[in-house]
């Protein structure tokens, strides 16, 4: 639990200041998974422009762009293996909520409006971007779910009873953040 309060710690204070993002994985701090990283960015340049564009005249912070980062790569055309798609990999159910069609999930100008209305509406209920990557990753059930088991809103307290891959996928984020 020590280290995932000094990941939380290193977190919130790479929030407050802008600082380049560099780690695409959790436990991979190589100089390879960096350059493939920034990579990334370089070549996505416009759209990276146009999603802290967007984030920014939505009130929310620049350094959610990394959450499309890890999600798809930048990839529009991305698929997961259970139907989630495009830069923001919406599953259909989540962008027929907030109405994107099942096409426009791979649209990635209105994929990142959807994907800014989704986090705030996702802060307004939890204060705590940690839990919104969190919640983004799993779904507002499972993380109910674990504050109930862990009789707590604080994620250091109840991460652990999410899913191992939430718990990664905060991980890659916290990492991208830094």
């Amino acid at each position: 639990i020590k280290p995932l309060k000094t990941i939380i710690l290193l977190y919130s204070f790479f929030c407050a200041v802008q600082i380049p993002a560099q780690l695409p994985a959790p436990s991979d701090m190589s100089e390879k998974s960096v350059r493939r990283y920034k990579s990334v960015l370089s070549s996505n340049r416009q759209l990276i422009d146009y999603i802290e564009y967007t984030f920014v005249t939505k009130g929310l912070p620049r350094h959610l762009k990394n959450l499309a980062v890890i999600e798809s790569g930048l990839d529009p055309t991305q698929t997961s293996g259970a139907g989630a798609k495009g830069v923001w990999q919406f599953m259909s159910s989540h962008a027929n909520g907030y109405g994107l069609t099942d096409e426009n999930r791979s649209d990635m100008y209105k994929s990142t409006k959807t994907a800014a209305v989704s986090l705030k509406n996702l802060y307004k209920k939890y204060g705590n971007w940690i839990t919104v990557v969190a919640a983004y990753n799993c779904g507002e059930g499972n993380i109910q779910k674990a504050m109930t088991r862990a009789n707590s809103r604080i994620y250091s307290d109840f991460g652990r009873y999410l899913p191992a891959e939430t718990q990664n996928h905060v991980k890659k984020y916290l990492n991208a953040c830094y």
